[in-house]
Order: structure tokens, then C-alpha cells, then sequence
């Protein structure tokens, strides 16, 4: 009777060892096939944000507003333990596209501009404040892991929950994009307001109660950002990301510095990604825009293109003026258009 020959101790271990080299192999190239797939769904994402911002354009012969200024009230709204006279948030610019990227039922379940955010924050009896906390896919990165909530103070300022991302002790829904607010030299929280509540010294697209259309980007629509990523983590330092909707921002007077640009809004001054870390400090840098994303970000351009700008690209943070390709690319009407990047 022939003897039947069986696999040795050895054979056995050579076979796990090629096993767990192809494996070893394989697998970095299915982690780059997934980051390639959920790159191409953020810039499908933005490419959405786009479109809808042209839609709004379309209706309105006007881009909506960074934020909508609800500085001051007569009197708080019921159930909050805000003071009279102090902020009641502001719908922001996300808020505002809800109609033009099929959201509609949302848009008017948060009644967005007939009532304050701080309003619907604490309306648990028809579902503002449910609404508020709704997280909307095409406002997230798929690269990034920020909570679907977001909870972090604001980027420029550690300060408390109530000025911060939280509004009377209620997270809203985080989001990766942020409008382009303006240059260094000429963000919103240092231009004076006009009589009309806009200020005067924004060049970017989106700044307080602004009303900027196609014919004031006089650089080009393809050649100025509309909207940006910003990460919620780079390398153990927290961005903390923004919010979709709108945020209340600090109980200041008109005209004084506001921190709460910074949860819906980037100024530019530079950009960072996953190798390109930020330190805790300054503060300026939580203000970026930066991405997960291996290499640089994803910008919407406001000819309605996505494009991916490297890390590597030229930004000058230590003068106070628009002279990096960055913080041309932000400014409308710096007159110096960019064309290759």
C-alpha cells in the first residue's frame, strides 16, 4: 500500500511566508485604489457644490451669502440663555444651497433665513434643531474621519462652547469645504462694514452679507477659488474642519474682529495636507485650508471646475499682502490672474 506524502513543518511555514508577502504587497495597492475612489467622490462633491452655486447664481444674478448677519436682537429667542441685544447666529452660505443640491425638504424644514440659527437650534418641536444636526454627504471628504458632529472650538480662537462650534450646548453637522473668504492681507474679521453690513476689504468670494456675482471676479472665474477642503486632523494637530449651516459668532459689535468667519469661511494662508502638518500654534494656521489628501487639495474654481492644487504651492505667510499664487488664486480682483498652477 502506498504511503500517502504530506506537507512538512517547513513547506508549510514557506507557503504562509509567500502568502503574507502577497498580502503585504497587495495591500497598499488596494488602500490606494480606495483613497483614489474617495478622491474622486470629494471632487465629484465639490463639482455639486458648484453647480449649485451657478444654479443660485442663475436665480438670484448673485452668489449667496458667506453669512447672513443676524447681529442683534431685540429680544433673545424662547428657550435660550442668550442676553437681548447679542448674536443669534448666522445661516450660512451651505445653508443657503440646500434648494440647488436637491435638499429642498431640509432647506425648509430649517426655514433658513425667516427665523435665526439660534432660533432653529432650540425648535425641538418641529425639527430645527434635528435639521441642524443633519450631516449631508456632499459636504464631507470621504478621506476624512471628523465626527459626523462637530464640537471643536473655532479655528483662530480657543474659546467657550457657546462661541465656539456649538450653539447653547448643541454640536452641528461638520463640513470639509469652505468658501473663499479672502487673501491674508484682506480677510473678512479686520475690513470695516458699510452702511449695508458688507465688508469693504473682502476680495474673496464669500464675507458677510455678501452679494459677489460673476462680473466682480474680475480675475477670471477660472482663475479665482470659490471653495476649499479644510481637514478636522492633520497629524495629531486638530483643524476641527467647519460646519454646513451657519454659526453663531462672538457677542461683539459691528465691526470687531469675528471668529465666527472661520466655521464656514477660509482665509488663506497656506495649505496643508497630511505631510505638511500645522503646529498647535499660531492659531492663523487652523485657518487654512488643507486636506487628508496625499500630495495637496481639491478647490472648486467658480468657473464650476475642480482642480488639485499641490502642497507645494507657492504661498508667502510672512508678509501681511496678496503675493503668494495661493492667495492670488483667492483674490477676485487683485489683477494678477493665475494660469497654470
Amino acid at each position: 500500500m502506498a504511503r500517502r506524502r504530506g506537507f512538512t513543518l517547513i513547506e508549510l511555514l514557506v507557503v504562509i511566508a509567500i502568502i503574507a508577502i502577497l498580502i503585504a504587497l497587495l495591500l497598499p495597492a488596494v488602500q490606494q485604489a480606495r483613497e483614489a475612489a474617495r478622491r474622486t467622490q470629494c471632487k465629484n462633491n465639490l463639482k455639486q457644490l458648484g453647480l449649485a452655486m451657478h444654479n443660485y447664481h442663475d436665480v438670484t444674478k448673485k452668489f449667496p451669502p458667506g453669512f447672513s448677519d443676524q447681529l442683534t436682537s431685540a429680544t433673545p429667542a424662547a428657550g435660550t440663555s442668550v442676553a437681548a441685544g447679542t448674536q443669534d447666529g448666522n445661516w450660512g452660505w451651505g445653508s443657503y444651497s440646500l434648494p440647488y443640491i436637491d435638499q429642498s425638504p431640509l432647506y425648509n424644514l430649517l426655514n433658513v433665513g425667516n427665523r435665526t440659527l439660534l432660533q432653529a437650534i432650540v425648535d425641538t418641536t418641529s425639527g430645527g434643531q434635528r435639521g441642524l444636526q443633519t450631516p449631508l454627504t456632499a459636504f464631507r471628504c470621504p478621506s476624512d474621519i471628523a465626527p459626523m458632529l462637530n464640537s471643536g472650538p473655532p479655528p483662530g480662537a480657543a474659546t467657550t462652547p457657546e462661541t465656539g462650534f456649538q450653539m447653547q450646548g448643541i454640536s452641528m453637522a461638520t463640513s470639509n469645504y469652505m468658501g473663499n473668504n479672502a487673501s491674508r492681507s484682506l480677510r473678512n474679521e479686520t475690513g470695516p462694514l458699510t452702511a449695508a453690513g458688507n465688508v469693504q476689504f473682502a476680495n474673496g468670494i464669500f464675507w458677510r452679507n455678501s452679494d459677489c456675482s460673476i462680473r466682480d471676479i474680475t480675475d477670471g472665474t477660472s482663475n479665482t477659488l470659490m471653495i476649499g477642503e479644510r481637514a478636522y486632523q492633520l497629524q495629531g494637530v486638530k483643524i476641527y474642519a467647519g460646519v454646513i449651516y451657519g454659526q453663531r459668532t462672538s457677542a461683539q459689535a459691528v465691526g470687531t474682529a469675528d471668529f465666527g468667519t472661520q466655521m464656514t469661511m477660509s482665509c488663506g494662508l497656506s495649505l496643508m495636507n497630511s505631510t505638511n502638518s500645522p503646529a498647535a500654534t499660531p492659531v492663523d494656521f487652523r485657518r487654512n485650508y488643507s486636506s487628508v489628501h496625499a500630495g495637496g487639495a481639491q478647490f472648486l474654481m467658480c468657473d464650476g471646475a475642480v482642480r488639485f492644487i499641490s502642497e507645494n504651492v507657492d504661498n508667502n505667510i510672512a508678509t501681511a499682502s496678496t503675493d503668494s499664487t495661493l492667495e492670488r488664486l483667492m483674490a477676485r480682483d487683485d489683477g494678477s490672474p493665475i494660469g497654470d498652477f
